[in-house]
């Protein structure tokens, strides 16, 4: 997610207002109802079993915390996931403490086993203790240890099914696939109480009003999707091209949005087995087809329930630009302060020269503290240029359509260990590249 969604998630949840049903502890209840409150949210405190189901229903969010557990909370915990799944809307977990005694376990194993979470969010202890890696820990508090906050995200994101977010000094997001880090942890958090049940609360109410992750064939950044969706829709083809609007619609003869969208994520799956296609396909990617990222993005990630995309965000630049790939500048004549982009990709008839600072800068500071990680971070903009020196197009792009498969095709390189196994290069003049699929 870039700054650019980031923004907009901000925005659509004070539009929305989002109605938070939160069963939390009594610690922090008060901190937890005036953070969504800041927010733009509105938060419900309810923990009765005889009505959190009801209060659940007329939510548009729900956030369970373990913080002062009881046998009558995890009853009304378990009455309330019920009621979340039926109306199909967000669940986050807080596993509070479930490292520090049995009840606690116990709770959260009732808690998966009686239906679907959405996200977990906890400190290392906690999700070490979900992921199945053993963690000491005195309480509720994060204890840290020799093992990297990455693989214990990931880990507990792929036993229990579910995006997981690991707080700290540097939070982790993860699906198990795809991770994000954000680097705004402050030593500060430790000394105040609340700062995670906040997070899980701030969390819920985003959810509501965002989708987690989202992705399609050329706005996807995952290439075996792509791969899958190209080769079952060649299926259909009978000679055709793949990507004909007739072929398109029968692929999705005969379903209803629900099974059209349970078709797609059938695809997206890595327990689906790679699918067998009829005759070769071929992917076309070019520098023409950068302007039409918008909307190749915003079909790319479409959602056939909510009858919904995102684009990516794109800007062709009109005006005289100046640019230092040394320095990694960019000027506008407009401007008197130079940008420093996450990236410039130049094209010309020799070849692609790109530079990706950010990559360049992490693989050149692998020891790298919190701290300065975030100092670097802080002097960049998330961004990225592309510069045709022979049509002198100019074009500015975020990390959503920089990361798709479309730019990843047409810019990185064709042996890339996540590209390589689904498409093979055939045709490179520069400006155009012609890809099987495999």
């Amino acid at each position: 997610m870039n700054i650019t969604e980031l923004a907009a998630a901000a925005d659509k949840l004070r539009e929305n207002e989002p109605l938070v049903h939160c069963i939390t502890n009594y610690v922090t209840a008060t901190d937890t109802a005036n953070i969504l409150l800041s927010a733009g949210a509105s938060p419900i405190m309810a923990d009765d079993p005889a009505e959190s189901a009801e209060i659940t229903s007329a939510a548009d969010t729900l956030t369970i915390n373990l913080g002062t557990i009881s046998q009558s909370r995890i009853e009304a915990m378990i009455n309330s996931i019920a009621a979340a799944n039926a109306k199909q809307i967000p669940v986050v977990l807080d596993p509070v403490g479930v490292n520090a005694s049995q009840l606690r376990r116990d709770a959260v194993s009732r808690i998966l086993a009686s239906g679907r979470v959405t996200i977990v969010r906890g400190n290392r202890s906690e999700l070490s203790t979900l992921a199945g890696i053993a963690s000491p820990s005195h309480g509720v508090d994060a204890a840290e240890g020799g093992i990297s906050a990455e693989n214990i995200s990931r880990k507990a994101a792929e036993r229990l099914g579910c995006i997981c977010v690991l707080t700290g000094a540097v939070d982790v997001v993860t699906d198990g696939k795809r991770m994000v880090r954000v680097y705004n942890g402050d030593p500060m958090l430790k000394k105040i109480t609340g700062a995670g049940c906040m997070t899980s609360a701030l969390t819920a109410a985003y959810a509501a009003v965002a989708e987690p992750f989202s992705a399609a064939v050329l706005g996807t950044d995952n290439p075996r999707f792509a791969r899958q969706l190209i080769r079952y829709t060649s299926q259909f083809a009978k000679g055709r091209d793949p990507f004909d609007e007739e072929v398109a619609s029968e692929v999705f003869a005969g379903l209803d949005a629900q099974q059209a969208q349970d078709l797609m994520d059938k695809l997206r799956s890595p327990e689906t087995a790679l699918v067998e296609g009829e005759g070769r396909q071929f992917v076309t990617v070019s520098f023409e087809m950068l302007r039409l990222g918008f909307w190749i993005s915003n079909f790319g990630n479409w959602d056939f329930v909510t009858r919904q995309g995102e684009g990516a965000a794109l800007s062709i630049l009109p005006q005289a630009v100046a640019y230092n790939l040394d320095k990694g500048e960019v000027l506008l004549d407009d401007s008197a302060t130079p940008i420093r982009p996450a990236s410039i990709s130049v094209f010309e008839e020799t070849g692609v020269t790109r530079r990706d600072y950010i990559q360049q800068w992490f693989d050149s500071h692998p020891r790298a503290t919190a701290a300065q990680r975030q100092e670097f971070l802080s002097g960049r903009r998330n961004v990225h240029f592309f510069f045709n020196r022979i049509t002198d197009e100019k074009l500015a792009m975020d990390a959503n359509l920089y990361n798709s498969l479309m730019v990843r095709l047409l810019v990185g390189n064709p042996q890339d260990p996540a590209i390589s196994p689904y498409f093979k290069l055939v045709y490179d003049n520069v400006f155009c590249r012609i890809y099987e699929v495999l």
